[in-house]
């Protein structure tokens, strides 16, 4: 059965496909602003993180 409290818990989840785009894409393909992107990628994962707990 479907429970809403796990889905809760799982919904920041698909936004970190945003944060391991920026981390590829400063690895792979060197871009210039890389620096600024990362930092701004660090914060939405300390978001999720909150999102996460609660």
């Amino acid at each position: 059965m479907f429970n809403i409290h796990y889905s809760n818990k799982l919904s920041p989840a698909r936004e970190l496909s945003i944060v391991f785009g920026v981390f590829f894409d400063a690895n792979l393909l060197k871009e210039a602003d890389a620096a600024k992107r990362i930092i701004a990628a660090l914060i939405m994962l300390a978001g999720i993180v909150l999102l996460a707990l609660g």
